[in-house]
């Protein structure tokens, strides 16, 4: 039964997550200022249990970002090093490397990952432009300060010099299958389990 009352004065405990699960029913949905009484959790959680909950969420996310930041922009990476692209000389366009039609890859070379951490021949040289107009500028020229954003359907890239035995090795496909994200998957929640198990005892060796 929905109860109305001010959104302000909840009549459950701060503490609880199932109270914290009404107020954010009640923020989203009660648009009549009513508070949402009839969703029952039956015991209210400990709070041990949500710190489990929230690490094993959070490492199974992290295990699935990385795998799949080393199967799509790792093989942008891993091509540039097969190619001998290292160093701002030696800059591939993705027509010469194979990967003009990835829409994975040319997103992030945009602006996610791959452009901040790959080299483009023609940033570099707009940058170079940059400083000889900042040069300028400190003359009392006028100049006109842009920003280069990549366009991967044009542009070349490389992987820096100082940084390129780094990239291969964050962006090695060992143990970026699905099987290994699959074990992982299920190594985290063996890990849950074992301490929804275990904690509660060590918390009892304690009192």
């Amino acid at each position: 039964m929905r109860v109305p009352v001010g959104f302000a004065a909840l009549a459950v405990s701060e503490n609880t997550f199932e109270a914290a699960f009404k107020r954010v029913l009640t923020f989203l949905f009660a648009k009549d200022g009513t508070f949402y009484e009839d969703f029952n959790f039956g015991t209210s959680v400990e709070p041990y249990k949500l710190v489990i909950f929230a690490l094993t969420v959070g490492l199974a996310v992290a295990s699935c970002v990385m795998t799949y930041k080393r199967r799509v922009p790792g093989r942008f990476v891993r091509a540039l090093a097969a190619a001998g692209a290292v160093g701002s000389e030696n800059a591939k366009m993705l027509s010469e490397i194979g990967f003009s039609a990835d829409r994975a890859v040319l997103r992030s070379l945009k602006s996610g990952t791959l452009s901040r951490m790959l080299g483009c021949a023609e940033r570099d040289k707009h940058d170079k432009e940059l400083r000889a107009s900042l040069e300028s500028a400190k003359k009392g020229e006028k100049t006109l300060f842009t920003e280069y954003r990549p366009r991967p359907e044009k542009d070349s890239f490389y992987l820096p010099e100082d940084t390129a035995a780094a990239l291969e090795k964050l962006f090695s496909d060992k143990n970026s299958g699905i099987g290994s994200l699959a074990l992982t998957l299920l190594l985290c929640i063996v890990m849950a389990a074992l301490l929804y198990v275990l904690v509660p005892r060590m918390l009892a060796m304690l009192r």
